[in-house]
């Protein structure tokens, strides 16, 4: 799998993200941190009307890309200095299709120099353009293609206004930069799938699909229904033929070594907790329980004209606005009584409908959401109505209760490096003393040494003058009739070499 280096995050983004994990454990409705992700609609429309999308609802003369906006440079500038110190993650992607903005390839490249690790959700169709494909192999860390099918008539009758061909040439050109680029500094890639009745049968082929254009992974995500055509796709009602089919695409998976990321199978999921797709009213058992949702405390939704939302999921931009950048800060919005009532009730379920059914949260989901059916569900304002529940739940703010703690943590934690530092610096001082002696006791071995080289050469000298000694008087004694004492025996010369005899 090709994958790419992470991240170096600031000291401040390191610790809003602590913050977050805080903020989110305690269910503190006010936050005394900034978003780690950050989603943005870089472009108010999409250049495709897919069957299941609300952009097929548009009328025929607004589709396709007609009457474009794309997100304000006086936004992005905005979230440059409001926002961007402190998050961590930034996502092209929601709503509209984010390389079909005019700045798209400029605010990736700012978003890469302001820190933030960018994530693209695209319909790849845009990859053909060189500047497009580059700036995307040189900036963005993860980039997730929906495809939604694995053979052309599928995948031309979904995602209408696109062409098979021209999808799979600019995935090759995403692929032939990926080859390019230098080890570990690729982007990792994904496939996405949107599950539905009439296209579920390809997901094992899909994955074969995506391993052959070297995809990392698969991802695949229940249809939330937002048109008349989404109507009776949902495979809620079809929970066996779900499984069995999501059983043999992991199988695939695992042989290609590709990674599936799918919805769990709805085994688990008991026979009455189940709808059909048009079943109604929605199932008022499911109020009351924990939200295993992390959006609105990590996660800011900002559409191209500034209104700011808790959470990407489809019918959140009618259900859950929580304020508008163009007349608020950003700070007025993220702490506003709407975000901080949503914070606060995911911890006990005290939420809206759409929340309580979202198939992106829940998994499996316990219900098939159909926009029709949440249209006429309460909305964030009208659940919570003139409630506080941030005030309700303690006098003392909650996040102020989490940033003592934390930094508290942080003193103590400066506190124990203190002290660890203290202890380094008396090992090193005890080191250098070591190494004083130590240098000593080598330069003591060195005088040492030199002594011991001068008494050997010494006692080499005696040794030769000996030598000397005793063949004199061996002459001697021979010249006294004592030759036989001298037979085989030959003076040695100053080398101690006894090869060649000396004449007396």
């Amino acid at each position: 799998m090709v994958t790419r280096e992470p991240t170096r995050y600031s000291i401040a983004q390191r610790c809003n993200s602590e913050l977050s994990v805080r903020a989110l454990r305690l269910g503190a409705g006010r936050a005394f941190h900034r978003p780690t992700q950050v989603y943005l609609q870089l472009a108010s429309a999409c250049n495709l009307s897919c069957t299941m999308c609300s952009e097929a609802n548009r009328p025929e003369d607004a589709r396709h890309g007609k009457g474009l906006k794309s997100f304000a440079p006086e936004l992005f500038a905005r979230l440059e200095t409001e926002v961007f110190p402190w998050s961590s993650e930034l996502y092209f992607g929601v709503g509209g299709e984010p390389t079909f903005s005019e700045h798209f390839v400029e605010y990736t490249e700012r978003a890469a120099r302001a820190g933030q690790e960018i994530h693209l959700v695209t319909n790849g169709t845009f990859l053909e353009r060189d500047a497009v494909a580059r700036v995307i192999a040189a900036h963005v860390a993860y980039v997730q293609v929906s495809i939604d099918a694995a053979t052309e008539p599928t995948y031309e009758r979904i995602r209408v206004g696109s062409r098979w061909s021209r999808l799979l040439a600019g995935l090759e050109r995403l692929a032939e930069l990926r080859r390019r680029a230098a080890p570990g500094t690729a982007c990792h890639w994904s496939l996405c799938f949107v599950l539905m009745r009439s296209n579920v049968d390809e997901l094992p082929a899909f994955v074969e699909l995506a391993h052959h254009l070297g995809a990392d992974a698969v991802h695949a995500q229940h249809v939330i229904a937002m048109t008349d055509a989404g109507i009776g796709e949902s495979l809620v009602g079809e929970p066996e033929r779900y499984d069995a089919i999501r059983a043999r695409a992991q199988a695939r998976a695992d042989e290609l070594g590709i990674e599936l990321d799918a919805p769990l199978p709805f085994e688990p999921l008991s026979v009455e907790a189940r709808r059909t797709p048009t079943a109604a009213p929605l199932d008022p058992d499911l109020a009351g329980h924990v939200v295993p949702c992390r959006s609105p405390n990590q996660t800011a939704v900002i559409l191209y004209d500034g209104r700011v939302y808790a959470c990407c999921h489809p019918m959140a931009h009618q259900k859950m606005q929580l304020g508008d950048l163009r007349v608020q800060s950003f700070e007025e919005v993220w702490n506003g009584r709407a975000a901080r009532n949503l914070r606060a009730g995911i911890k006990t379920g005290d939420v809206p409908t759409i929340c309580r059914t979202c198939s992106i949260v829940h998994s499996p989901p316990p219900v098939a959401e159909v926009a029709g059916e949440l249209e006429t569900s309460p909305g964030l304002a009208e659940h919570y109505g003139d409630r506080d529940l941030d005030a309700v739940r303690s006098n003392v703010p909650a996040g102020k209760r989490i940033v003592d703690a934390y930094v508290h943590d942080l003193r103590r934690h400066a506190d124990e490096l203190a002290a660890e530092r203290e202890r380094l610096v008396a090992h090193a001082a005890a080191l250098q003393s070591e190494r004083d002696g130590l240098a000593r006791h080598a330069a003591n071995l060195e005088s040492d040494r030199v002594h011991h080289l001068a008494h050997i050469a010494n006692l080499e000298a005696a040794h030769e003058s000996l030598l000397a000694h005793a063949w004199r008087l061996s002459k001697r004694l021979e010249e006294r009739g004592a030759g036989s004492l001298l037979k085989g025996w030959r003076r040695p010369n100053r080398r101690g070499d006894t090869s060649a005899p000396e004449e007396a």
